[in-house]
């Protein structure tokens, strides 16, 4: 808001030196350097909130004060630009003056009151309020204003409205300001064709693929840009180059120009003159002034062969490629040349490419820029460089890779600034913050339920991925429905003891109602299959886990292991039932203890963890049930094994901001129980077919037959994902299939059609980590002796299904 960074820096400094006037008063030794700072607080505010400073303040609490350091708090209050003046103060926190309270009076700039467009007719004011970053009740800032007239002018010009002039009018009154945009359309100027003329080698049709300019159409607005139309040449230029045609021009771009006086637009028509030339081929590269490199190397990393016809995009690929080589190893500052020479009788093309070799860079100070919440340390130690190591790209761009996947950036851009030396560099990584913090809750209807039952549940969710921005989560859940209430609370530190380990902790409760059959007796035996009795369970959990990941340059590996106890108790008349199921029967009364202890390595080769358009993942973990003889009533190995792939199949732009965009998902995945010979596996620890994260569209299959309950299963999907908004939602179509059985044996040997259950259907999935719902229609079908069944539930319409977009890790 003061000009250049420079200014502001000085000013900053004036108003230290008014402190250091004003402070004497209260000692003649200036008494607060090198005190602790406790508390930092604000006087004057009316409209900016205390956690908007906080959040900016709070990495200062603790820290000594210097002069360093209040300039750099300074340099950060006048960033948010929200005060007109600020007047500083230090106070003494505690009556020895062991501590230093800064306390700062501002003038706060006035609020918006309201927002008015004057003079649009063609696009509404709410597309325009939209459009803008000033928004009612902000704070008012002059420099946002002016930064709203270009986005909106910018708005009117790619939607054709050439003409357009705007203006911004402040309007100044005791409770606001009112910020005016007036507006004077102009008239709409639109593409109707795009024609080419010359072009004997390549048709219309490739020309006009990677064009800006589109002539109007269902999803095209058809505006004609100045800009676009220069950009457009270089395109069609380029894709001749690429062809080998070194020599294509274009002579000239004929516009032919008509009103409609029905639509009230002038209509244009562009007509592109082209001069083809001749297609000429590659003769190779050769390098000179290279020593730490061999020619053969270098010349080995040109993606163009001598011999081919020449491609324009792949001979500056290969070039790059050289530059890269010289760059993963640390040389930043040397110098290319490439000498192009064309041989115009023999349509050859050759290149010497002179390279000047520098000495090798080293970073002297990585800095990070733009993070008001996230500490700085969480930002750096994603980085695999220190100051003192050599530069190397693969690393940063690894840093940067897993900046991305914390989900606390929208954006992450780096930046190389030349250090103190021409050998040193300093690395500075910018990030845009986003949201960390997540509250959902909400109600569910199974579908299906008892008579009498409740089939509704609740559930509420808080966490912050990102707490008081030191990179931990914490997070509490509360489910409740008529036959499960759960609390849990969650903890996640992913550098424990500053280290790159990954530390979880949970704590949760439990109270559910199941269901269990048990033994009736008749005067002919027992019969054990078609009784069922209710039982109530309540359980204590709590759960460890350390991890640590190593990134390599192909993938991310993360070694996993764990410990969880769990203490329950059943409770249900001893007297009316004896349940077959000993595990039960074994809790009555009095509280069992359920321990568990697994390990878990994965590879992550995703190009982003929520929401992936390439890559692969591969899992495998095992668990082992049951540590204490004679305490505990089951003893077995459970072993998960997942894997993943994910590639793009279209990515074609549709208009200026979105892109037809279709990526496949696949899945597949093991789930095997392997009991301690002669010990039995709790029906509630049998995997079944939930319908909501596997099997998708059978519901509460578990309930219904006890076929769909065993030791093994095998789960896998395929999704068609069609992101509408990248990053926040995506219009997906999936098809699940699922198969149980009662051994790991007879999912070797005994596997048939019929074991398998299909379903399928749209669904919209938000990739938001804050917002993790699929909301489906899936239908249900199986084969029973080779004859096609369709889900009762599912047959008439389909069924909605709510799911969760969990991200295996």
């Amino acid at each position: 808001m003061y000009g250049k960074r420079g200014f502001l820096t000085a000013f900053c400094m004036c108003v230290f030196v008014i402190l250091c006037i004003n402070l004497p008063a209260q000692s003649d030794n200036n008494w607060y350097y090198g005190k602790e700072i406790r508390a930092i607080k604000f006087n004057g505010l009316k409209f900016v909130k205390n956690a908007d400073m906080t959040a900016v303040t709070d990495s200062f609490i603790g820290e000594v004060f210097s002069d360093e350091l209040y300039t750099e708090l300074l340099n950060k209050i006048y960033a948010l630009e929200y005060f007109e003046d600020i007047s500083p103060l230090a106070l003494p926190a505690d009556a020895e003056k062991n501590e230093v309270i800064i306390q700062f009076t501002v003038i706060e700039r006035p609020i918006v009151k309201s927002l008015i467009f004057k003079g649009n007719r063609r696009i509404r004011t709410p597309e325009l309020r939209d459009a803008v970053s000033v928004k009612e009740n902000d704070i008012y800032i002059s420099s946002k204003v002016l930064l709203d007239e270009r986005k909106l002018q910018t708005l009117y010009l790619e939607s054709g409205y050439t003409n357009v002039k705007l203006v911004s009018e402040i309007n100044t009154e005791e409770d606001g300001v009112n910020v005016i945009f007036n507006i004077d359309e102009g008239r709409q100027t639109v593409i109707t064709a795009i024609r080419f003329q010359g072009n004997a080698a390549i048709g219309e049709k490739n020309l006009k693929k990677d064009m800006k300019l589109k002539a109007v159409g269902l999803f095209n607005k058809g505006a004609f840009l100045e800009a676009y139309l220069e950009l457009d040449k270089q395109h069609v230029l380029l894709y001749y180059q690429n062809k080998g045609y070194m020599d294509a021009a274009i002579t000239d771009v004929v516009r032919e120009t008509s009103y409609n006086e029905e639509k009230k637009r002038d209509e244009i028509t562009l007509t592109y003159v082209l001069k083809e030339g001749s297609q000429y081929t590659f003769n190779g590269i050769t390098t000179e002034g290279n020593i730490i490199f061999s020619t053969e190397e270098l010349t080995a990393l040109m993606r163009l062969k001598k011999g081919s016809v020449f491609n324009q995009t792949r001979f500056q690929e290969g070039l790059a490629a050289i530059a890269d080589l010289y760059y993963e190893n640390g040389y930043t500052s040397n110098t290319f040349y490439p000498d192009i020479k064309k041989d115009n009788e023999n349509r050859l093309i050759s290149c010497i490419m002179y390279i000047t070799e520098g000495k090798r860079s080293h970073i002297e100070r990585i800095t990070v820029t733009g993070n008001t919440k996230t500490k700085d340390y969480v930002i750096l130690r994603e980085i695999p460089l220190e100051s003192g190591d050599i530069f190397s790209k693969r690393k940063v761009e690894t840093g940067l890779r897993s900046l991305y996947n914390l989900g606390f950036f929208s954006a992450v851009i780096p930046r190389i600034v030349q250090g103190s030396d021409e050998s040193l560099i300093d690395l500075v990584i910018n990030v845009e913050e986003q949201s960390t913090t997540s509250v959902e809750f909400g109600i569910t209807f199974s579908g299906i339920a008892e008579p009498g039952s409740w089939p509704v549940s609740v559930f509420a969710n808080w966490k912050d991925a990102n707490f008081l921005g030191t990179g931990k989560t914490i997070g509490v859940n509360i489910t409740g429905s008529n036959d499960e209430q759960a609390l849990s609370f969650n903890f996640n530190d992913p550098w424990f003891l500053n280290k790159p380990l990954n530390f979880n902790a949970g704590i949760n409760v439990k109270h559910r109602k199941m269901s269990a059959p048990y033994y009736n007796y008749f005067p002919g035996g027992v019969n054990d299959k078609d009784y069922m009795m209710d039982y109530n369970q309540l359980s204590f959990g709590v759960d460890f886990a350390l991890g640590k990941r190593w990134v390599w340059d192909f993938a991310a590996f993360t070694l996993t292991g764990g410990f969880s106890n769990t203490f329950l108790r059943n409770f249900y008349d001893a007297k009316l039932y004896t349940p077959v199921d000993t595990t039960v029967s074994d809790r009555h009364g009095k509280f069992g203890i359920q321990n568990t202890v697994w390990t878990k390595g994965s590879l992550n080769a995703r190009d982003t963890l929520f929401d992936p358009s390439k890559g692969w993942f591969v899992s495998q973990q095992f668990s082992w049930i049951g540590l204490l003889p004679k305490l505990e009533s089951e003893y077995f190995l459970k072993t998960d094994t997942k894997g993943e792939i994910y590639f793009t199949l279209l990515d074609k732009p549709v208009s200026e901001t979105w892109n037809l965009k279709f990526v496949f998902a696949g899945y597949t995945g093991f789930t095997f129980l392997v009991p301690v010979p002669g010990s039995d596996i709790g029906q509630n620890n049998m995997l079944i077919i939930d319908g909501m994260f596997n099997g998708r569209g059978w519901a509460a299959l578990a309930d219904q037959s006890s076929s769909v309950r065993g030791t093994a299963m095998w789960s896998s999907f395929a999704e068609l994902r069609m992101p509408l908004a990248p990053g926040v939602f995506s219009l997906d179509f999936f098809a699940d299939i699922i198969a149980v059985k009662e051994t790991p044996q007879k999912m070797f040997t005994q596997l048939s059609i019929d074991d398998f259950f299909f379903s399928f259907g749209p669904g919209l999935r938000f990739s938001l980590p804050q917002f993790p719902l699929r909301l489906m229609w899936g239908w249900a079908f199986k084969t029973n002796n080779g004859a096609f069944e369709w889900n009762s539930t599912t047959k008439y319409g389909g069924k909605f299904v709510l799911s969760f977009n969990l991200t295996n890790q």
